[in-house]
């Protein structure tokens, strides 16, 4: 039997799409009495990467004829697009007979209706549904950078719907569905490969757990194997369209993004660093760290362990936008303080300051793109 996630319509997520689609024509509409277009959203970046990769398939020569960028780092020989992983270029592909740049943004829109309702999902798993509605609709919102990314050509919109999937299929034991989410999520983004360490520490958990029923623990992870066979699957991909197996390593050493030595990101002026205004970031830092700790004695010890994977390598990023970086983490930070977000006040708040959160997305785009 199918599990919860694609049986009936449910009342709540009428509720939850009638929102989304009203939050995405609030924004989308105060760019076309702007600009009489969607173009500055198309522009946004990751989009026309992603719109670069679709058209070209990896193929440096091609993405070479097509760099509709103008980037200095497109050669005929090498390109720094194996740093984006393939199963969203392969889906604009796919529906390209949309217009690549239609394609990009409404498979980037889908993916974020499908993230909230997954996390619905998630959430009615700590409470009762109609607190779960009100965490639903707090992730619509919150924090305001997922808004931004939930609203531009990126792959994060299905990563994260894949990751949330993944988290609640994984809380319940069902490992099969599991497994296979985050078999999407991996092929969807390079930081899905962090999901097969978090998957091997769950595993470690449960055999300690279960001494005398190692053997079966075992075989109920043996699903996740799917994981690092998908990983292997984009190296073969990379190696077939651009001769080179471990493209991945070589494209993401143009963006310097990580290093050896903790908090960097307050090492202004540095690269990747734009400001030394980060109050932000250090506020990030505590709160997503509680969450996981808060949960790590709980039921949801998963999450706890998920949400502990994806905070560490935080440290060692030397970037001003740890904010989309944290992105994995809102699903564990909003369940962890699920007894404050749930409450009426904060879903009131979060709908009353919406406009705020939009005329933020607004501005942030309006400089955030390609020429």
């Amino acid at each position: 039997m199918l599990p919860n996630i694609i049986g009936n319509i449910k009342k709540d997520w009428l509720i939850l799409a009638t929102l989304f689609m009203l939050f995405t024509a609030a924004l989308y509409g105060a760019f076309y009495l702007k600009d009489h277009s969607l173009v500055t959203v198309y522009k946004n970046w990751d989009g026309p990467g992603y719109v670069m990769a679709a058209m070209s398939m990896y193929v440096p020569k091609v993405a070479y004829e097509h760099n509709i960028v103008g980037s200095v780092d497109i050669h005929p020989y090498w390109t720094w697009l194996p740093a984006e992983f393939p199963l969203y270029p392969l889906a604009i592909r796919l529906f390209s007979f949309l217009g690549y740049f239609k394609a990009m943004l409404w498979l980037s829109v889908l993916g974020s209706l499908v993230a909230t309702i997954a996390f619905y999902e998630l959430a009615t798993t700590v409470c009762r549904k109609p607190y779960a509605l009100r965490l639903a609709i707090i992730f619509m919102l919150i924090p305001p950078r997922w808004f931004i990314v939930s609203h531009v050509g990126t792959a994060e919109s299905w990563f994260m719907a894949f990751l949330i999937l993944f988290l609640m299929w994984w809380q319940q034991g069902k490992m099969g569905w599991a497994a296979g989410a985050a078999a999407l999520a991996e092929a969807s983004h390079p930081r899905g490969a962090l999901l097969m360490i978090a998957i091997g520490i769950g595993a470690i958990v449960e055999i300690i757990k279960n001494r005398r029923q190692w053997l079966a623990v075992v075989r109920r992870y043996v699903p996740f194997l799917v994981v690092p066979a998908t990983l292997l699957a984009v190296f073969t991909f990379y190696k077939a369209q651009t001769g080179d197996f471990y493209a991945f390593f070589s494209a993401i050493k143009l963006f310097q993004s990580t290093t050896w030595l903790p908090f960097q990101t307050f090492t202004y002026p540095n690269t990747n660093i734009e400001t030394f205004w980060q109050e932000a970031n250090a506020l990030y830092y505590v709160l997503y760290l509680a969450a996981p700790l808060m949960l790590i004695k709980t039921k949801y010890w998963r999450l706890a362990v998920y949400g502990l994977v994806y905070f560490v390598p935080l440290i060692f990023l030397r970037h001003s936008d740890i904010s989309r970086y944290a992105l994995p983490l809102v699903p564990v930070f909003l369940v962890a303080f699920h007894d404050i977000f749930e409450q009426k006040a904060v879903t009131w708040a979060a709908l009353l300051m919406s406009p705020a959160v939009m005329m933020y997305a607004f501005n942030f785009m309006m400089w955030n793109h390609a020429a």
